[in-house]
């Protein structure tokens, strides 16, 4: 902690022995640890929660990539425990990139995950599959991909004289040669398929806007939850909006507390009289 050459002593002692300008002025390297070791435990939960959305796939897809822009925060933290290690010191703008500043970045990350998803899950949760673009074109995509699987099997039952059944418990469109071909040759439904694989591995659905379309990229092709609905509802509406709503709540918290710790800091070292 820096203490300036004309604070008057004081009575208070330490361990018997020390006042509390030396007993200060003897431990002037903590401020910096003890300043950063706050900073980023208030910001360790929005920071984790900011990476748990950009690894989303539908963070992904739906919203964009920003929300990776939360690592930001742990790197202005870095930079202000840095300036203060070397000056030994509180300073003006080493406080704003490790107080005010990734709180702001974590309340705008929050607001602009948590804006769009009450209109994307309504349109997902929707019986309407042709209205809305984005919807339709995932449910193209579908159809596209259902196509391929449909030669695909047609093609195996000529090749092996297998049984339909036994063709597709060992058989996912991702080891057919149609399937591959069309990803090589750049169709347009590359994003779409990569999206709607990771639902069907990863949520346990299937197809996209009707009930019964079956899977596709799991060797159990039985109708399961629509996919569509699932996004809607748990992820975008359960999951995603409630690590969103964390970043916000979280960012607020960190913003009033910064705000707090300056003012303190900044009345502190006026009574020292030192520039800061």
């Amino acid at each position: 902690m820096y203490v300036g050459d004309d604070l008057s002593r004081s009575k208070l002692q330490f361990n018997g022995h020390e006042d509390i300008r030396t007993w200060l002025n003897n431990r002037r390297g903590l401020f910096p640890a003890l300043h950063s070791l706050l900073a980023f435990a208030i910001y360790g939960v929005p920071i984790l929660s900011g990476v748990q959305l950009g690894l989303n796939a539908s963070v992904q897809y739906w919203i964009g990539w920003f929300p990776w822009l939360v690592l930001s925060v742990p790197v202005l933290l870095v930079l202000s425990h840095m300036v203060h290690a070397i000056k030994q010191r509180p300073l003006f703008n080493a406080m704003l990139l490790s107080t005010v500043i990734p709180a702001l970045i974590v309340i705008l990350l929050g607001y602009m995950v948590l804006m769009p998803i009450s209109g994307i899950s309504d349109r997902l949760m929707s019986s309407d599959c042709s209205t809305y673009t984005d919807k339709a074109y995932l449910n193209d995509a579908y159809k596209a991909a259902t196509r391929i699987w449909n030669d695909c099997l047609r093609r195996e039952i000529n090749q092996t004289g297998k049984p339909l059944e036994q063709i597709q418990l060992d058989l996912t469109i991702d080891q057919c040669e149609e399937y591959q071909q069309a990803l090589q040759s750049g169709t347009q439904w590359k994003h779409q398929w990569h999206y709607l694989r990771e639902l069907e591995v990863n949520q346990v659905c299937s197809g996209w806007c009707y009930a019964g379309q079956e899977s596709l990229w799991t060797t159990d092709h039985q109708p399961k939850d629509v996919c569509g609905a699932i996004v809607g509802g748990s992820i975008l509406n359960g999951l995603i909006k409630r690590e969103a709503s964390r970043m916000l709540t979280t960012g607020l918290f960190a913003l009033v507390m910064s705000l707090i710790s300056l003012i303190i800091v900044q009345e502190y070292m006026i009574r020292l009289g030192v520039e800061w």
